[in-house]
Formats: structure tokens, sequence, C-alpha cells
């Protein structure tokens, strides 16, 4: 089922939680919502699901105007953050609410609740409240809910926030794994968080101050990022200011090799981990050393523009205070508007 966002805005009273988007997810494809607090990614999504009334724009599912449509009526399944499963309900009975709030067979409510538990990992807990499961199993259960009615569109906000980072990763498989036994599915997902957007998305959708800047498939999106916002907040880039002549960029005085001029683009994007100390490179100081485990990360000052580097924990790590020369490669460099 394709998801159409047109030009919608959604107010708050006087406050404009979204302005003008426009977004189109086709069936069987992924699109993360990526931004800060505030940006309105989760207002985008609950458009969606009709959970808030659009102040102008339209919401259709494949083609049909559902804008008026009541969230019962839409077919959409919702997972959110705090997970929202009944408490009195055992893990089977909150998996079964759905269909049974639809009227199914009894037959057709055992065989679908059995089939959502089993592609969860979660068949054993059947019986148990969900105050006797860990965190990471409530949100399992919270996805077979969701999908126990077979939605077409799956709309995840924050699903995996309040979990640590072992539980995070445990579901991100768990999710990867779903996008195969369910090929056909649309699924929205909101995150501020980029890794989970760059494990899970087809492409990436950049919200910020209640609108969409930046659309684009996953990885061109992280190689050569449109803007100095989307390069910073997706990947962590450096950015660095050039200067450009006679069809030469260069930064700090020096001239990056096979990075060419770009009317408008005024910024030097480079990620911490393509970046290499070698002679020839552009002069820094180490103002910065961070052991992070397999990796260390220098901060180095660059033309008073402060650069990461990541460097493997197994070589040589200069000190703070230290002279170095960064080099740039071209093929990692992307310029980009300020």
């Amino acid at each position: 089922m394709t998801v159409q966002l047109d030009d919608v805005t959604v107010h708050f009273g006087r406050t404009c939680a979204l302005e003008s988007c426009t977004l189109t997810v086709a069936a069987g494809e992924t699109v993360a919502l990526l931004g800060p607090s505030g940006s309105g990614k989760s207002t985008a999504l609950k458009a969606v699901a009709g959970f808030v009334r659009p102040s102008s724009g339209r919401i259709r599912l494949d083609g049909q105007d559902v804008t008026e449509l009541p969230p019962a009526k839409r077919g959409i399944g919702v997972v959110v953050q705090q997970y929202a499963l009944f408490p009195h309900l055992r893990v089977e009975d909150n998996v079964a609410f759905g269909l049974r709030a639809a009227r199914r067979p009894k037959g057709e409510v055992t065989r679908r609740v059995a089939e959502m538990l089993g592609l969860v990992g979660m068949t054993s807990y059947a019986r148990r409240f969900p105050r006797e499961l860990s965190g990471g199993q409530q949100q399992r259960v919270a996805i077979a809910r969701a999908l126990a009615i077979r939605p077409k569109v799956l709309l995840l906000d924050e699903p995996l926030a309040a979990l640590d980072a072992q539980l995070r990763a445990d579901l991100l498989i768990e999710l990867q794994n779903l996008r195969r036994e369910v090929p056909t599915l649309a699924i929205i997902y909101v995150t501020h968080d980029q890794s989970e957007a760059l494990a899970l998305a087809d492409r990436i959708a950049v919200m910020r101050d209640a609108r969409l800047i930046d659309l684009a498939p996953t990885t061109t999106l992280y190689q050569t990022p449109p803007s100095a916002f989307t390069a910073s907040f997706l990947g962590n880039a450096n950015l660095l200011p050039i200067k450009s002549s006679n069809n030469e960029v260069t930064v700090a005085g020096h001239v990056i090799p096979g990075v060419q001029p770009i009317s408008g683009k005024e910024l030097l994007c480079i990620r911490p981990h393509a970046v290499r100390l070698g002679a020839g490179g552009v002069p820094g100081r180490v103002t910065g050393v961070q052991w992070r485990g397999a990796s260390y990360q220098l901060t180095c000052e660059v033309a008073d523009v402060l650069v990461r580097v990541d460097l493997a924990a197994d070589g040589a790590v200069p000190a703070v205070g230290a002279d170095v020369q960064l080099v740039l490669p071209s093929e990692a460099c992307s310029l980009v508007s300020r």
C-alpha cells in the first residue's frame, strides 16, 4: 500500500507542528523520519495514523483520501515508544485484541496470534502478563499486535528509544528480519537516532523546525548530504570552510586535490573515519583524545574549526598538543551549503 502526505500542515493552537509536508512511501519501502525533538516527525506519523487531524493537506492510502477517516478504519499498525500494552491482558490476548475488535473468527484469531508470536520470537511467553516481560520483550509483543491485523502500513514511533543498547541492537535485527518476512509492508520509522535510520531505511527524510528539509536514498544522503544540517545530524560529519579559486578548493590554505568547486557550496564535508594522519595534509593541532574501545577519536583544531578523526586503537595515537597533518581523501569529501 502506498502512503501519501500531500502538503500536510498541522497546527496546535498557534504552534505549527508540521508545515507543508509532502512525502510518498511505496509498498515494501521503509522511510525513516529523522530529526531532533520538535522537528515534526512524530506529528507526521500521527497524521498518517489518524491520531491528529491536518489543518490543511490530505492523507492518502493507495490513492484513497483517508484524511477524515478515524484511525480504526485505516487498517494501519502502530507501535509507539511506551509499548502501550494492556497490563491486565496476557501476551496472547494483547496480540489478539485488534482481531477480536474486528470480530474475526476464533480460529483465525488463534492462528494469527500463534503466527505473530512466532515471528517475533515470543511463542513461549504467550501466557505471561506484560509486567513479567523485559522492555525488549514488551516491544516485540507490541510489534506482534500491530502486525496481527495484517496491516499494509506499519508506523513505528521511536520504538527503541526506551531500551538499553543491547536490547536496541537485538530489536534492530528483529526489525530487519521483519522486513524480509513481510516484503510488501510499507514502514514509516520515526527516530532521532541516526544508526537506526541507517540500518533500516531505504530512504531517509530529514526534518527540522516542523519541515521536511532533505529526502533521498539512505546511501546517497549519507555519502553526499545536500546541507550542513543533514551532514552533521546524519553521521556527525566534519564541516570545514573552504575557499575556491582557479578551479581549486582550499582548506586553511591547503589545496584538496580532486575536489572541484561548486557554486553555492561553502563547506567541505568529510566523516571522522575517512580522515587520515599523514604527510602533505592540512595542518592542525590535537586538542583532545578519547578512547572508545576499538578506536580513538581525536579532536584537532584546524584554522579555528574542530575536526574529529577516528583512529584504530592498535595504531600510534598522537598526544594532546601535537602538531599533525590531516589527509582528506577526495573520494570521501563532498561540498555542502551552509
